[in-house]
């Protein structure tokens, strides 16, 4: 149990006795502090814990070892412990380091503190008991195959100070059925929502200007996906291989279109883009095997190649009246293209615009 303002313990340290350790008592029963359960190490006057040696199933994590603040949670610190079901970070923590909690199978709740910055790569893999998540304002990175495998979540609430995901990092979480688009997201890695076989739609918030690149990269259940419209531009990656999405608006106002951004979206039937879109990179719709229909857009100056290689149903264009230049590479490789037609205000043909399209005639 916890008494208020002070514990008394004795902690090892690198083999030296620490006298003191305190803990912030919060109004959760049965939490139990034990400076003797836990090894750690000193670094500019900062503690880092390393190991947890003890039984207890609630613990509140001390804020104080040796009069040293804790502002860590180290690597593999909890690891395969099977015991633990609640854990409560103190206020001083920042950071939780890799594999920390990873195939801790018992744990079902933990509490953040408010100053956490960094849940760091696979922290929590594979805690399947893991089931109420309430991420702090404060966090902004949260590390690959962090999550991976959390079978618990049927929903996660993501603070909008979140500007990284990495690989993978709710991968296999097969019961997440909703989860939202942090406004300040800007970085992201392949593969975050693979496996998550319940989430099927996504809704980006208004004052979104840009989706990361890799950002849905393989979310192979995601059908739907409403874009805002502040949104400027797509990143690469965005969308490949996201098999099962076949809805998606691209609103108006939207610029620029990542390399391979809806590569191999199997489930496209068709591509209507808005007027203000200008750059459209390598490879942006390479293996939509559905795709039957593309609106050309008005303003499109800039294009790299293989757009719209492989894109076995898409037969024939027509470019709107008012295009004077069709861009450099704008349909190279469109391998399946049978017929364009061009509008009387076309002047100019860009570099290779339709080399490679070969059942063009």
């Amino acid at each position: 149990m916890i008494v208020p303002n002070n514990i008394q313990a004795t902690a090892l340290s690198g083999g030296t006795t620490v006298e003191t350790v305190t803990a912030t008592p919060l109004d959760i029963d049965d939490l139990v502090c034990n400076a003797a359960d836990y090894s750690y190490t000193i670094d500019t006057e900062k503690a880092t814990i390393t190991k947890y040696t003890g039984s207890d199933t609630a613990l509140l994590l001390p804020s104080e070892l040796g009069g040293y603040p804790v502002v860590a949670i180290g690597s593999s610190a909890f690891e395969d412990n099977k015991t633990v079901q609640t854990v409560c970070l103190s206020d001083n923590i920042t950071s939780i380091g890799s594999y920390a909690f990873e195939n801790c199978s018992a744990l079902s709740t933990i509490y953040f503190s408010n100053g956490l910055t960094a849940i760091n790569s696979r922290a929590f893999y594979n805690c399947v008991g893991l089931a109420d998540l309430s991420l702090p304002n404060s966090l902004t990175t949260i590390g690959s195959q962090a999550f991976y495998g959390c079978t618990g979540f049927t929903n996660i609430d993501l603070p909008d100070s979140i500007t990284t995901i990495n690989g993978n990092a709710f991968q296999n979480c097969s019961n997440l059925e909703s989860i939202n688009y942090p406004a300040s997201w800007s970085s992201a890695g392949s593969g975050i929502f693979n496996g998550c076989t319940k989430l099927t739609s996504m809704d980006v918030p208004e004052g979104v200007t840009s989706i990361p690149s890799s950002a849905f990269e393989n979310a192979n259940c995601l059908k739907s996906i409403s874009l805002p419209s502040t949104l400027k531009t797509i990143g690469s990656y965005a969308f490949e291989n996201c098999k099962v999405l076949d809805t998606i608006n691209f609103p108006e106002g939207l610029t620029t279109i990542g390399y391979r951004a809806f590569y191999g979206c199997s489930s496209i039937t068709s591509i209507d883009l808005p007027d203000s879109v200008a750059t459209i990179n390598s490879n942006a719709f390479q293996n939509c095997t559905k795709v039957s229909s593309f609106d050309y857009p008005a303003s499109w100056t800039s294009a790299g190649s293989g757009i719209f290689s492989d894109c076995t149903k898409l037969t024939s264009i027509t470019v709107p009246e008012g295009v004077t230049a069709i861009p450099n590479y704008a349909f190279e490789n469109a391998n399946c293209l049978k017929s364009v037609t061009l509008p009387d205000t076309l002047e100019a043909v860009g570099t290779s615009a339709f080399e490679g399209a070969s059942q063009l005639r």
